[in-house]
């Protein structure tokens, strides 16, 4: 694998695999963050990934030979390629295959590395080396693994398969031992996050070659960047966090060469990877593997949407939590606000919003239901109102920092809570109608509370973000984003007759400013967040816990003479409503407008001829 190189295959289906009473897809060290774009992943990061070994039998001796990744799945279960069991057109033995779990360094013994035998090879009936179909396998150890902090299984795929095709465009992780730079294997386990690409998108990049190979068991990922899976990357997985769990989505398992002869993957180009989830069936077919009976499920963490918010790089926080909020720049710093923009001409911004997905924006309902002014589009990525780009120093010392420009996006629909109250379920989305580009370092998405235990604790203080009121008494907003602190009231400390509405101490959260010379009073509007920072997947990022929706305000020369009182929405009430009512990329069902994969594939290459290259199809496509 490498940075140049890294090809994986990635995809699964409605099922998670046991066969013990053990959980999966748990990481039990402590990671302080993931590498991305090809670089070498921490030890124990990827417990489930083993290294396959074969046995090379040479004129005087034989040796043991590295040849594939896999993924382990239970205590004795393992998931690979087909293509790695064969010796040209011939299976592997059992005895000529050997797998390696706990294995960081692929050129010396890890202290908690483990061998074991195997005893029997599933190999798909219908595998065809040909046609590149159904390239799955399943070894069975000869030996219970034990599970530790570097060796743990897998999930399969848990997501409903109505929704399976959600995660097209949205990256997973790959790992691997595959080729780096230099061209040869890599000492230590490496790691990437690429996205699953559409059948369609694929065909285009390679028209000649992919068209006969792509089916409705294999789908492509990848960025043509040269970040990709490589030689000796077969049969490792790519994985998406789904919930709390890893779960596997595909296995590599195969590139177009580059046109040097040199029988190596042409890292530029997609990578093909078997669909995990079109061969859940197969998997359970096996006798010899026993389900057991699943976990209780999480309505949060289990549910199908779940993956479309709380992605990896979410409420992204670049400084370590001792150092206090008031220390660190705002710049930058929130790049998940969104200004929400009317169709007046005279102050058109009157609330805010936050990213929590590149297609959504979450904010207050009553932000969205106004009669007479209708929302016309979303700002992404400002700390300045008044200028584009921003620019910042941090210092008189330091080199002027600018960033991208804003992304103004005009808005789809808007999807409102219905409210029984007023200011009860004061809480809507609003759908983009292009994807925010989150690539850029000032628009970023921020997580939401999904576990168990952020949606079932009080915090006693947040962090609140906005565009602030002028203080001359007009209705303007002022350049800079703001920030400030909030302190949590209880229903003995928050004097709600002040809000004369109907209050709900579970449906909303009661706060007070906190006063000090770097926080004065300043009038935020509604939508703003009511952030914390907490652990979540072992790093400590930005979460939001409420949407700000009233108070009440009092300053006299910038300074508070009365603390401002606010109500806002309980967010953690809310995720299911808003996990039912977000979607993913239609890209791949609005360009096939069927479900006849093989059918629209045949379509799209009737007009398409191949050029005159030095090799035929078949021998420009390589197994990894």
């Amino acid at each position: 694998m490498q940075k140049y190189a890294f090809l994986v295959i990635f995809i699964c289906f409605n099922l998670i695999l046991y066969v013990n009473s053990f959980e999966c897809g748990k990481r039990k060290t402590k990671i302080s963050g993931l590498i991305k774009s090809g670089y070498q992943a921490l030890e124990g990061t990827w417990p489930w990934h083993v290294a396959i070994y074969r046995l090379k039998i040479e004129k005087f001796n034989s040796k043991w030979e590295y040849s594939c990744g896999g993924t382990l799945l239970s205590d004795k279960i393992v998931l690979t390629a087909a293509h790695c069991l064969y010796d040209g057109n011939n299976i592997l033995s059992e005895s000529s295959v050997q797998v390696k779990l706990g294995k960081y360094r692929l050129r010396v013994n890890d202290a908690y590395e483990i061998t074991r035998g195997v005893s029997k090879l599933f190999i798909h009936e219908e595998y065809n080396v040909s046609t590149y179909r159904h390239d799955i396998a399943l070894l069975q150890l000869n030996e219970s693994s034990v599970f530790n902090d570097y060796i743990q299984p897998a999930c399969l795929w848990d997501v409903d398969p109505q929704t399976s095709n959600s995660v097209i465009g949205t990256d997973g992780f790959v790992n691997g031992w595959g080729y780096i730079e230099n061209n040869t294997l890599s000492d230590t386990l490496n790691q990437a996050t690429i996205p699953m690409i559409d059948y369609l998108t694929c065909i285009e990049s390679n028209p000649y070659g992919y068209p006969t190979m792509l089916n409705r068991f294999n789908y492509c990922a990848g960025y043509r960047n040269g970040t990709s899976v490589c030689n000796g990357d077969s049969g490792g997985g790519m994985f998406y966090k789904i919930g709390n769990e890893w779960q596997i989505r595909g296995i590599v398992s195969f590139s177009e060469l580059r046109d040097d002869y040199s029988f190596i993957c042409d890292a530029k180009q997609y990578a093909v990877f078997t669909d995990v989830a079109a061969h859940i069936d197969w998997i359970k077919s096996k006798d010899e593997i026993n389900p057991r009976p699943s976990r209780p499920k999480d309505e949060i963490l289990d549910h199908p949407n779940y993956h479309l918010i709380n992605s990896h790089d979410c409420g992204v926080n670049s400084f370590p939590p001792t150092v206090p909020e008031y220390l660190k720049p705002i710049f930058l710093n929130f790049p998940w606000m969104v200004a929400i923009k009317y169709d007046i001409g005279i102050n058109p911004i009157k609330c805010f919003g936050t990213l929590i997905n590149k297609f959504y924006v979450l904010t207050a309902e009553h932000c969205t239901n106004s009669r007479n002014n209708k929302i016309k589009s979303v700002i992404l990525g400002d700390f300045d109102l008044d200028t584009d780009p921003d620019c910042y120093r941090t210092s008189q010392y330091d080199e002027l920092k600018c960033t991208q420009s804003i992304q103004e996006v005009n808005v789809k629909s808007i999807i409102r809570r219905n409210q029984t109250q007023p200011r009860l379920n004061d809480i809507a989305l609003i759908r983009l109608e292009t994807a925010a580009d989150i690539t850029k370092e000032n628009v970023k998405t921020i997580c939401l509370p999904a576990t168990e235990s952020l949606r079932t604790t009080e915090m006693d203080e947040y962090i609140v973000t906005g565009w602030p009121l002028s203080l001359e008494g007009s209705k303007d907003l002022e350049g800079p984003l703001f920030r400030y602190n909030v302190k949590t009231l209880n229903h003995e400390t928050c004097d709600v007759q002040k809000f004369n509405i109907i209050w709900d101490f579970n449906e909303n959260i009661c706060t007070k400013t906190v006063t000090s010379k770097s926080n004065i009073c300043k009038p935020i509007l509604s939508g703003s967040p009511l952030q914390s920072i907490q652990l979540i997947d072992n790093q400590y990022k930005y979460t939001q816990f409420g949407i700000l929706a009233f108070g009440t305000h009092r300053q006299i020369d910038r300074r508070c003479i009365e603390e401002s009182i606010t109500g806002s929405t309980r967010i953690t009430k809310h995720l299911k409503w808003i996990l039912d009512n977000i979607s993913g990329d239609n890209l791949f069902f609005d360009r096939l407008n069927s479900g006849n994969v093989e059918e629209n594939i045949r379509n799209n290459q009737q007009n398409v001829q191949p050029p005159n290259n030095k090799f035929d199809l078949h021998e420009k496509l390589i197994f990894l």
